[in-house]
């Protein structure tokens, strides 16, 4: 991963992502502090490298909590072979390079703790009366929470790295959205910035992150703003582009989003960050999952920081023509829309309109290409997956009872039902050639972690 982030960010210039700070020119030209490329002569803002590293950081030492049963001394998957079990029936494996012994997941134990807990997540029951219904006391169901939790989440990323892998290339689409949890700080909420990434081949969530620095640890880029910006309240979609121009533009920095007031971001739990740190993280864990070599088009809510983010994250696949950018919107419409163009914003961005359909429904779209990427390539895109998936989490996760819980289990619970959205939408089919595995319990999860750790071992000794 990337350690630093200043530099310039325009697409086309020699200096894209050059993080080497003599190449640039210190300006205040523009009202806030930045860098000056003096090769395309786009300004930056100035961003905080510790800030981003320390997010990134926090959110991997969370989101990993439970890792791919590895040797504990090696500290990383090595080649191993069979060591007998535990008293326990665990089984256990030994590390070929030190010799030293370890265990994988023991099925039968997590089986008994998680499953009546999993069979009712998965059921229809709302998730406000799930603690009710397991009789348990409220310390044995949030332990138990939390492990279903690190568990599906493992499993999940096993089965999205194993899909990357399936895929000759990959459409993914990024957008944003907001949720209020209990902040545990005179009765207020806790607003916190969401960014999604799914692939808009078959709808499955890559990655979910937001803006919540967990933990005391102070921070240079804290968010201070305190007001929400408007929503555009009309009805023409190249007018809503020129519109988001115009508000972006009218920013005391560019990068600066105002989504929430300062009543509204007082935690216990951590600090939020500006969101432009929170998608410089959620672009450069993004690139860690995905196969270097495979081709990416990724589309983007129209957002100035998460161009700038993205394009600074993939600037290699981007300069070598494997990765392109867009911009893209949905809207409604009832009638086909003739593919049609505009030049809008100061550069004279060429954007296209057209419709595309989607489930037999006709769906609006309006794109631009950032990266001289194919003008047609919103034919990719045949479904909203943002807002499925944003439905989905609303159903299960609605607003009324966010607020009665706090950021941390609103996480955990995020974990839970990222699992259970991509399996409705059928990941688990690529995760095995020719095997599929079942994700109805417990014991077969346990199974596929097990088998996942030692299919790895085995490609280790090819």
């Amino acid at each position: 991963m990337k350690t630093e982030f200043n530099g310039c960010k325009s697409y086309g210039c020699i200096n894209l992502a050059n993080p080497d700070l003599s190449l640039y020119r210190k300006s205040n030209q523009l009202g806030f502090d930045s860098y000056q490329c003096p090769q395309c002569g786009a300004f930056t803002p100035i961003l905080d490298d510790k800030a981003i590293n320390l997010f990134i950081r926090r959110t991997l030492s969370n989101e990993s909590r439970l890792l791919l049963p590895h040797c504990v001394q090696c500290k990383k998957p090595t080649p191993s072979t069979r060591f007998g079990s535990t008293r326990a029936g665990t089984p256990r494996r030994q590390c070929n390079e030190c010799k030293s012994v370890y265990s994988l997941l023991n099925g039968d134990k997590l089986s008994s703790q998680l499953q009546p807990l999993f069979e009712l997540v998965s059921s229809d029951i709302s998730t406000s009366e799930i603690f009710a219904k397991t009789g348990w006391n409220s310390k044995v169901f949030y332990q138990r929470l939390s492990k279903l939790s690190q568990l599906l989440e493992l499993v999940n990323r096993l089965m999205i790295i194993a899909y990357t892998h399936s895929c000759l290339m990959l459409t993914l689409h990024s957008s944003t959205s907001s949720i209020e949890t209990r902040s545990g700080k005179q009765k207020e909420s806790l607003k916190t910035w969401q960014l999604h990434t799914l692939d808009t081949t078959n709808g499955f969530l890559f990655l979910h992150s937001d803006n919540m620095l967990l933990g005391d640890e102070p921070t240079s880029s804290p968010y201070l703003l305190n007001k929400v910006e408007p929503s555009f309240t009309g009805s023409e979609p190249f007018e809503r582009v020129q519109w988001t121009y115009d508000k972006i533009f009218s920013r005391n920095q560019f990068d600066n989003l105002g989504y929430a007031l300062q009543s509204q971001v007082n935690s216990r739990e951590g600090t939020l960050l500006r969101p432009v740190v929170g998608a410089h993280g959620h672009f450069q864990l993004l690139n860690s999952i995905l196969p270097s070599q495979t081709p990416l088009n990724l589309f983007l809510e129209h957002e100035s920081f998460l161009r700038g983010s993205s394009i600074f994250t993939f600037s290699e696949q981007i300069k070598s023509g494997n990765c392109h950018l867009f911009y893209l919107y949905h809207f409604a419409t009832d009638k086909p829309i003739k593919p049609q163009s505009n030049s809008i914003g100061w550069w004279r961005e060429k954007w296209i309109k057209a419709s595309i359909v989607d489930d037999q429904k006709l769906l609006g779209c309006v794109m631009s290409s950032l990266t001289k990427g194919p003008l047609d390539a919103y034919t990719q895109v045949k479904k909203d997956w943002n807002a499925e998936y944003n439905k989905f989490m609303k159903h299960h996760l609605p607003e009324v009872y966010l607020r009665t819980i706090s950021y941390k289990k609103y996480l955990e619970w995020r974990e839970i039902f990222i699992f259970f959205y991509n399996q409705s939408r059928g990941l688990a089919r690529f995760s095995h050639k020719n095997n599929t595995p079942h994700m109805e319990d417990i014991s077969s999860l346990i199974q596929f972690i097990n088998d996942s750790a030692i299919s790895w071992d085995r490609k280790l000794q090819v």
